[in-house]
């Protein structure tokens, strides 16, 4: 019985698959939709690139980049010594 059920699950996202990809859009501009009516995007919507200079430069980047550091550095230390404490419980280091 469990077999037949994940084989219908799998039929359904196998069939619905192309459905989603071919037939629903991810942007307005896929159906040609713009922003208050137009027929193209404004010219302030565009975005130009910027070099790896001026991203060094950008004190926004180093905000973004100091902030990451330190979300991901202390979700990473609980992390470890969560484990550490669970391994340790049932061990003599756990009594002291």
């Amino acid at each position: 019985m469990a077999f037949r059920t994940r084989c219908h699950h799998g039929l359904r996202v196998f069939l619905t698959w192309p459905l989603a990809l071919f037939v629903l859009r991810d942007k307005p501009s896929d159906v040609g939709q713009f922003a208050d009516g137009g027929t193209e995007a404004p010219a302030e919507a565009r975005v130009q690139p910027h070099s790896f200079k001026h991203l060094l430069s950008s004190y926004s980047f180093w905000l973004l980049l100091v902030g990451s550091a330190c979300s991901i550095s202390s979700i990473g230390a609980v992390n470890f010594h969560m484990k550490f404490a669970s391994k340790t419980r049932d061990s003599s280091i756990s009594r002291i």
